[in-house]
């Protein structure tokens, strides 16, 4: 019997993106606040890791302001397909530069359907000198499910949705503050809400790599003097 092999789909790279090309289109419909549907034309998931690492200084937030998730304890959303906690990424400069050359070029194409307040991609992180972060919003329940990657203890460990992010996060919650980060990232949408609008990513692979702990008294000659 022949092997049998499976496609490989291959993912652009952020530096293959062709920014100046993208187009927002209103569609025929309205959100539940009454604001114009609005999509982005011209742009499929994006590796923003393609060479190297970035980092997440704060790992995820369990306590967000905005209401929990189904999965830890909020109530579910009754029209969402999916439930996602955020994770933000810090930036370096190559990566800065595009997602806001990225955010410029959605602002200007939004402007010309809607007045609006375009809120930043991207901000600034006072508590670590002035340091650049985007909001990822990692899908952990219902669908489509961010792939994640978990590299720990030399082991290289896959899987998706909130039970398996919830085995390392039991065995302690901070775990992934200041891990290593790969990312591929979708537009999850362009929202619109109370005069603001912006973009909102999604990632659709996730690879974390916690911090290794060092263990200040591992020489055990010194214990035992």
């Amino acid at each position: 019997m022949a092997d049998v092999k499976r496609a490989r789909v291959e993912i652009q790279s952020f530096t293959e993106v062709r920014v100046e090309d993208l187009k927002l289109k209103a569609l025929d419909l309205t959100t539940d606040s009454g604001s114009p549907f609005v999509t982005l034309l011209g742009l499929t998931s994006f590796n923003l890791t393609p060479t190297g690492w970035l980092c997440t200084r704060y790992g995820f937030d369990l306590n967000s302001k905005y209401g929990k998730p189904s999965f830890l304890g909020g109530e579910k959303p009754e029209n969402a397909k999916s439930e996602s906690l955020t994770l933000r990424v810090s930036l370096d400069a190559a990566t800065t530069a595009f997602l806001k050359k990225l955010d410029e070029k959605a602002s200007e194409e939004y402007k010309k359907i809607r007045d609006v307040h375009w809120q930043p991609l991207v901000t600034e992180d006072l508590l670590f000198n002035g340091g650049v972060t985007v909001k990822a919003h990692v899908v952990l329940a219902g669908s489509p499910l961010t792939k994640l990657t978990v590299v720990d203890e030399q082991k290289v460990d896959r899987g998706e949705g909130w039970e398996f992010l919830k085995m390392y996060l039991d065995r302690k919650a901070n775990i992934f503050n200041n891990a290593d980060v790969k990312v591929c990232l979708r537009v999850k949408s362009v929202w619109c809400k109370d005069g603001k609008a912006g973009i909102s990513l999604s990632a659709t692979r996730l690879v974390l790599r916690p911090m290794a702990e060092v263990d200040p008294f591992g020489d055990d000659a010194e214990l035992l003097a």
